[in-house]
């Protein structure tokens, strides 16, 4: 199977662009909340969190009054950062990376999508949006802003 890669320029308005940046960084304080646990879990029991352990805890999180915030955003966005922690995890230990570092505002800020076939969108403050293919979550998107 041949994957091809399509670049596209989206003109969010100012409602979407709302909802991108929400998105930004509900990703960005998932990811750092995330590494931070696993720091801490790691020098208090000699052992990181899985995947699966770190997604166990976002039900609760989004439940919890200082954080209800995060229920705002596709669980989709931060089940996928959980999925680049790790990986950024498994490049450090197999030396293929540098230890995973914490998000910051200043720095390219993104977040990515997989549809229901299992392809991936990845959504960047960058000035081009990169993207294996069109996403549901795109529609929304491209909604036309009511007056």
């Amino acid at each position: 199977m041949q994957h091809q890669a399509v670049k596209v320029r989206l003109y969010p308005t100012i409602e979407q662009q709302t909802i991108l940046a929400q998105h930004f960084g509900c990703s960005r304080w998932w990811w750092n909340y995330a590494l931070n646990m696993c720091i801490e879990t790691y020098k208090a029991t000699g052992k990181g969190l899985t995947q699966v352990a770190l997604n166990k805890l976002l039900p609760n999180l989004k439940k919890q009054e200082e954080t209800q915030w995060l229920s705002e955003c596709y669980s989709q966005v931060l089940q996928s950062t959980t999925l680049n922690l790790v990986t950024a995890y498994k490049n450090f230990f197999e030396s293929r990376a540098k230890y995973p570092r914490f998000k910051s505002k200043k720095i390219g800020n993104q977040f990515s999508i997989r549809n229901q076939s299992n392809l991936l969108t990845t959504f960047s403050n960058f000035p081009v949006v990169s993207a294996l293919s069109k996403s549901s979550y795109i529609d929304r998107l491209k909604e036309p802003s009511k007056p």
